[in-house]
């Protein structure tokens, strides 16, 4: 397992609470009893694309539509410190923003975990960078 992705990983057990392969009958290794959504992807590129889903294969979750999901995993390539804003009107003016990035080009990857409201309003849960080299 590359580095970028062991970082990843940490990160989302730390903001997910997951923890583990699930066991038979379980999702996203949530117990049976939680509701899981699930996640849905917001990934411009190739490099980022390719970096979220091994992301979500590493944590045992699952990508959903953005109609479905409770959560949003964003990755974006930047030179900036914190590309992206805290939180947004609409998830499409997230996509908007993320596509606007370096995201072929740019040294370091973004991580965002957004929540969305029933109005698909995101607000930011956590953000974490490392060096795109890494990967």
């Amino acid at each position: 397992m590359r580095l970028s992705v062991v970082i990843a990983t940490i990160f989302l057990v730390t903001i997910l609470g997951t923890q583990s392969k699930p066991q038979e009958g379980q999702h996203g290794a949530l117990s049976s009893g939680q509701v899981n959504a699930g996640t849905a992807l917001i990934a411009p590129s190739v490099s980022t694309s390719i970096m979220a889903r091994r992301i979500l294969a590493e944590m045992y979750l699952s990508e959903v539509p953005l109609k479905r999901a409770d959560r949003v995993l964003v990755v974006v390539r930047s030179s900036l410190s914190d590309p992206l804003n805290y939180s947004y009107e609409t998830v499409c003016e997230l996509r908007t923003d993320a596509e606007s990035q370096l995201n072929i080009a740019g040294p370091k990857y973004h991580i965002y975990i957004y929540s969305m409201d029933d109005e698909l309003r995101a607000s930011e849960l956590s953000h974490k960078s490392f060096a795109a080299d890494n990967d």
